[in-house]
């Protein structure tokens, strides 16, 4: 099998809560929606209002705009515990604000095709394969921070016939678990029960945490009906530029300089 096939075979089926309101989406369809503002003293500026921004003109819009702009004069921890950084080890002022309601309750999985954003990456003696998956809203009581990216780690053998563990992330940490423990789909997918709201990544229905509420009996997005592989941070694949934006997908509770980095720029991204 070739990467992509490999990519979609263990793909993650996600179950959501029986409670959850707010869903998975595709990146552009929240890029489409959202504005994208300079982190500034005083008002912030709008450098591209809602509706500007799509798969056509990402690179122009998004990420050449955000190459040519300054950047902090320090580095800023963010609440998640990862550093909001560029390529350069730099923290910049951008990002993105959705103020539309319907947009951060995301897209129905089981109405859209909604894609999750693979990191394929080959090792001496295994292949590890990450499942990005983004959610316009981080939403338990209130919208704790704008936009979530979240992930799962497949841990394959180096045929990438046989899995041998997988990572399920869950707030600032995670865990891997070994085969024996992990559920299966009657497809042969991994299952990744989701909690309502927070979006953390769990092995079993109803986890055994305090904050989450994860029974499995909700929507399933069938995350291997499109998988992206999305090539590095320098090297992004056609279509997925999107990956080298360094600015925050949104705000933890509108607090200026604090926001959820993309994927390549986390602590958790694999390293290529």
């Amino acid at each position: 099998m070739n990467k992509q096939e490999i990519a979609e075979n263990w793909a993650p089926e996600v179950r959501f809560d029986s409670k959850e309101e707010y869903f998975c989406s595709s990146v552009f369809y929240y890029l489409e929606h959202v504005s994208l503002k300079w982190d500034q003293v005083g008002p912030d500026k709008t450098i591209y209002e809602a509706g500007k921004m799509n798969k056509n003109n990402i690179k122009k819009t998004l990420i050449n705009c955000c190459e040519k702009k300054g950047v902090w004069p320090f580095q800023k921890k963010i609440l998640s515990g990862d550093i909001h950084q560029g390529g350069d080890n730099k923290c910049t002022n951008f990002y993105l604000k959705n103020k539309n309601d319907t947009v951060k309750k995301g897209q129905d999985p089981e109405r859209h095709s909604v894609p999750c954003y693979a990191n394929f990456v080959e090792k001496n003696n295994s292949i590890e394969i990450q499942y990005w998956l983004f959610y316009p809203s981080n939403h338990k009581v209130a919208e704790t921070h704008e936009s979530d990216w979240e992930h799962v780690t497949v841990k394959l053998d180096k045929s990438g016939q046989q899995i041998t563990e997988m990572y399920f992330s869950q707030h600032l940490g995670g865990g891997w678990i070994n085969k024996e423990d992990i559920e299966f789909s009657e497809d042969g997918h991994p299952l990744v029960f989701c909690a309502k709201g927070t979006h953390a990544s769990y092995h079993s229905a109803s986890p055994s945490s305090l904050i989450d509420s994860a029974d499995g009996k909700g929507k399933i997005w069938h995350t291997s009906k499109m998988v992206k592989i999305v090539g590095t941070k320098k090297h992004p694949t056609e279509g997925n530029e999107w990956l080298q934006y360094n600015g925050a997908w949104g705000r933890h509770f509108n607090i200026k300089h604090t926001g959820i980095p993309g994927p390549a720029y986390q602590k958790r991204w694999a390293a290529q």
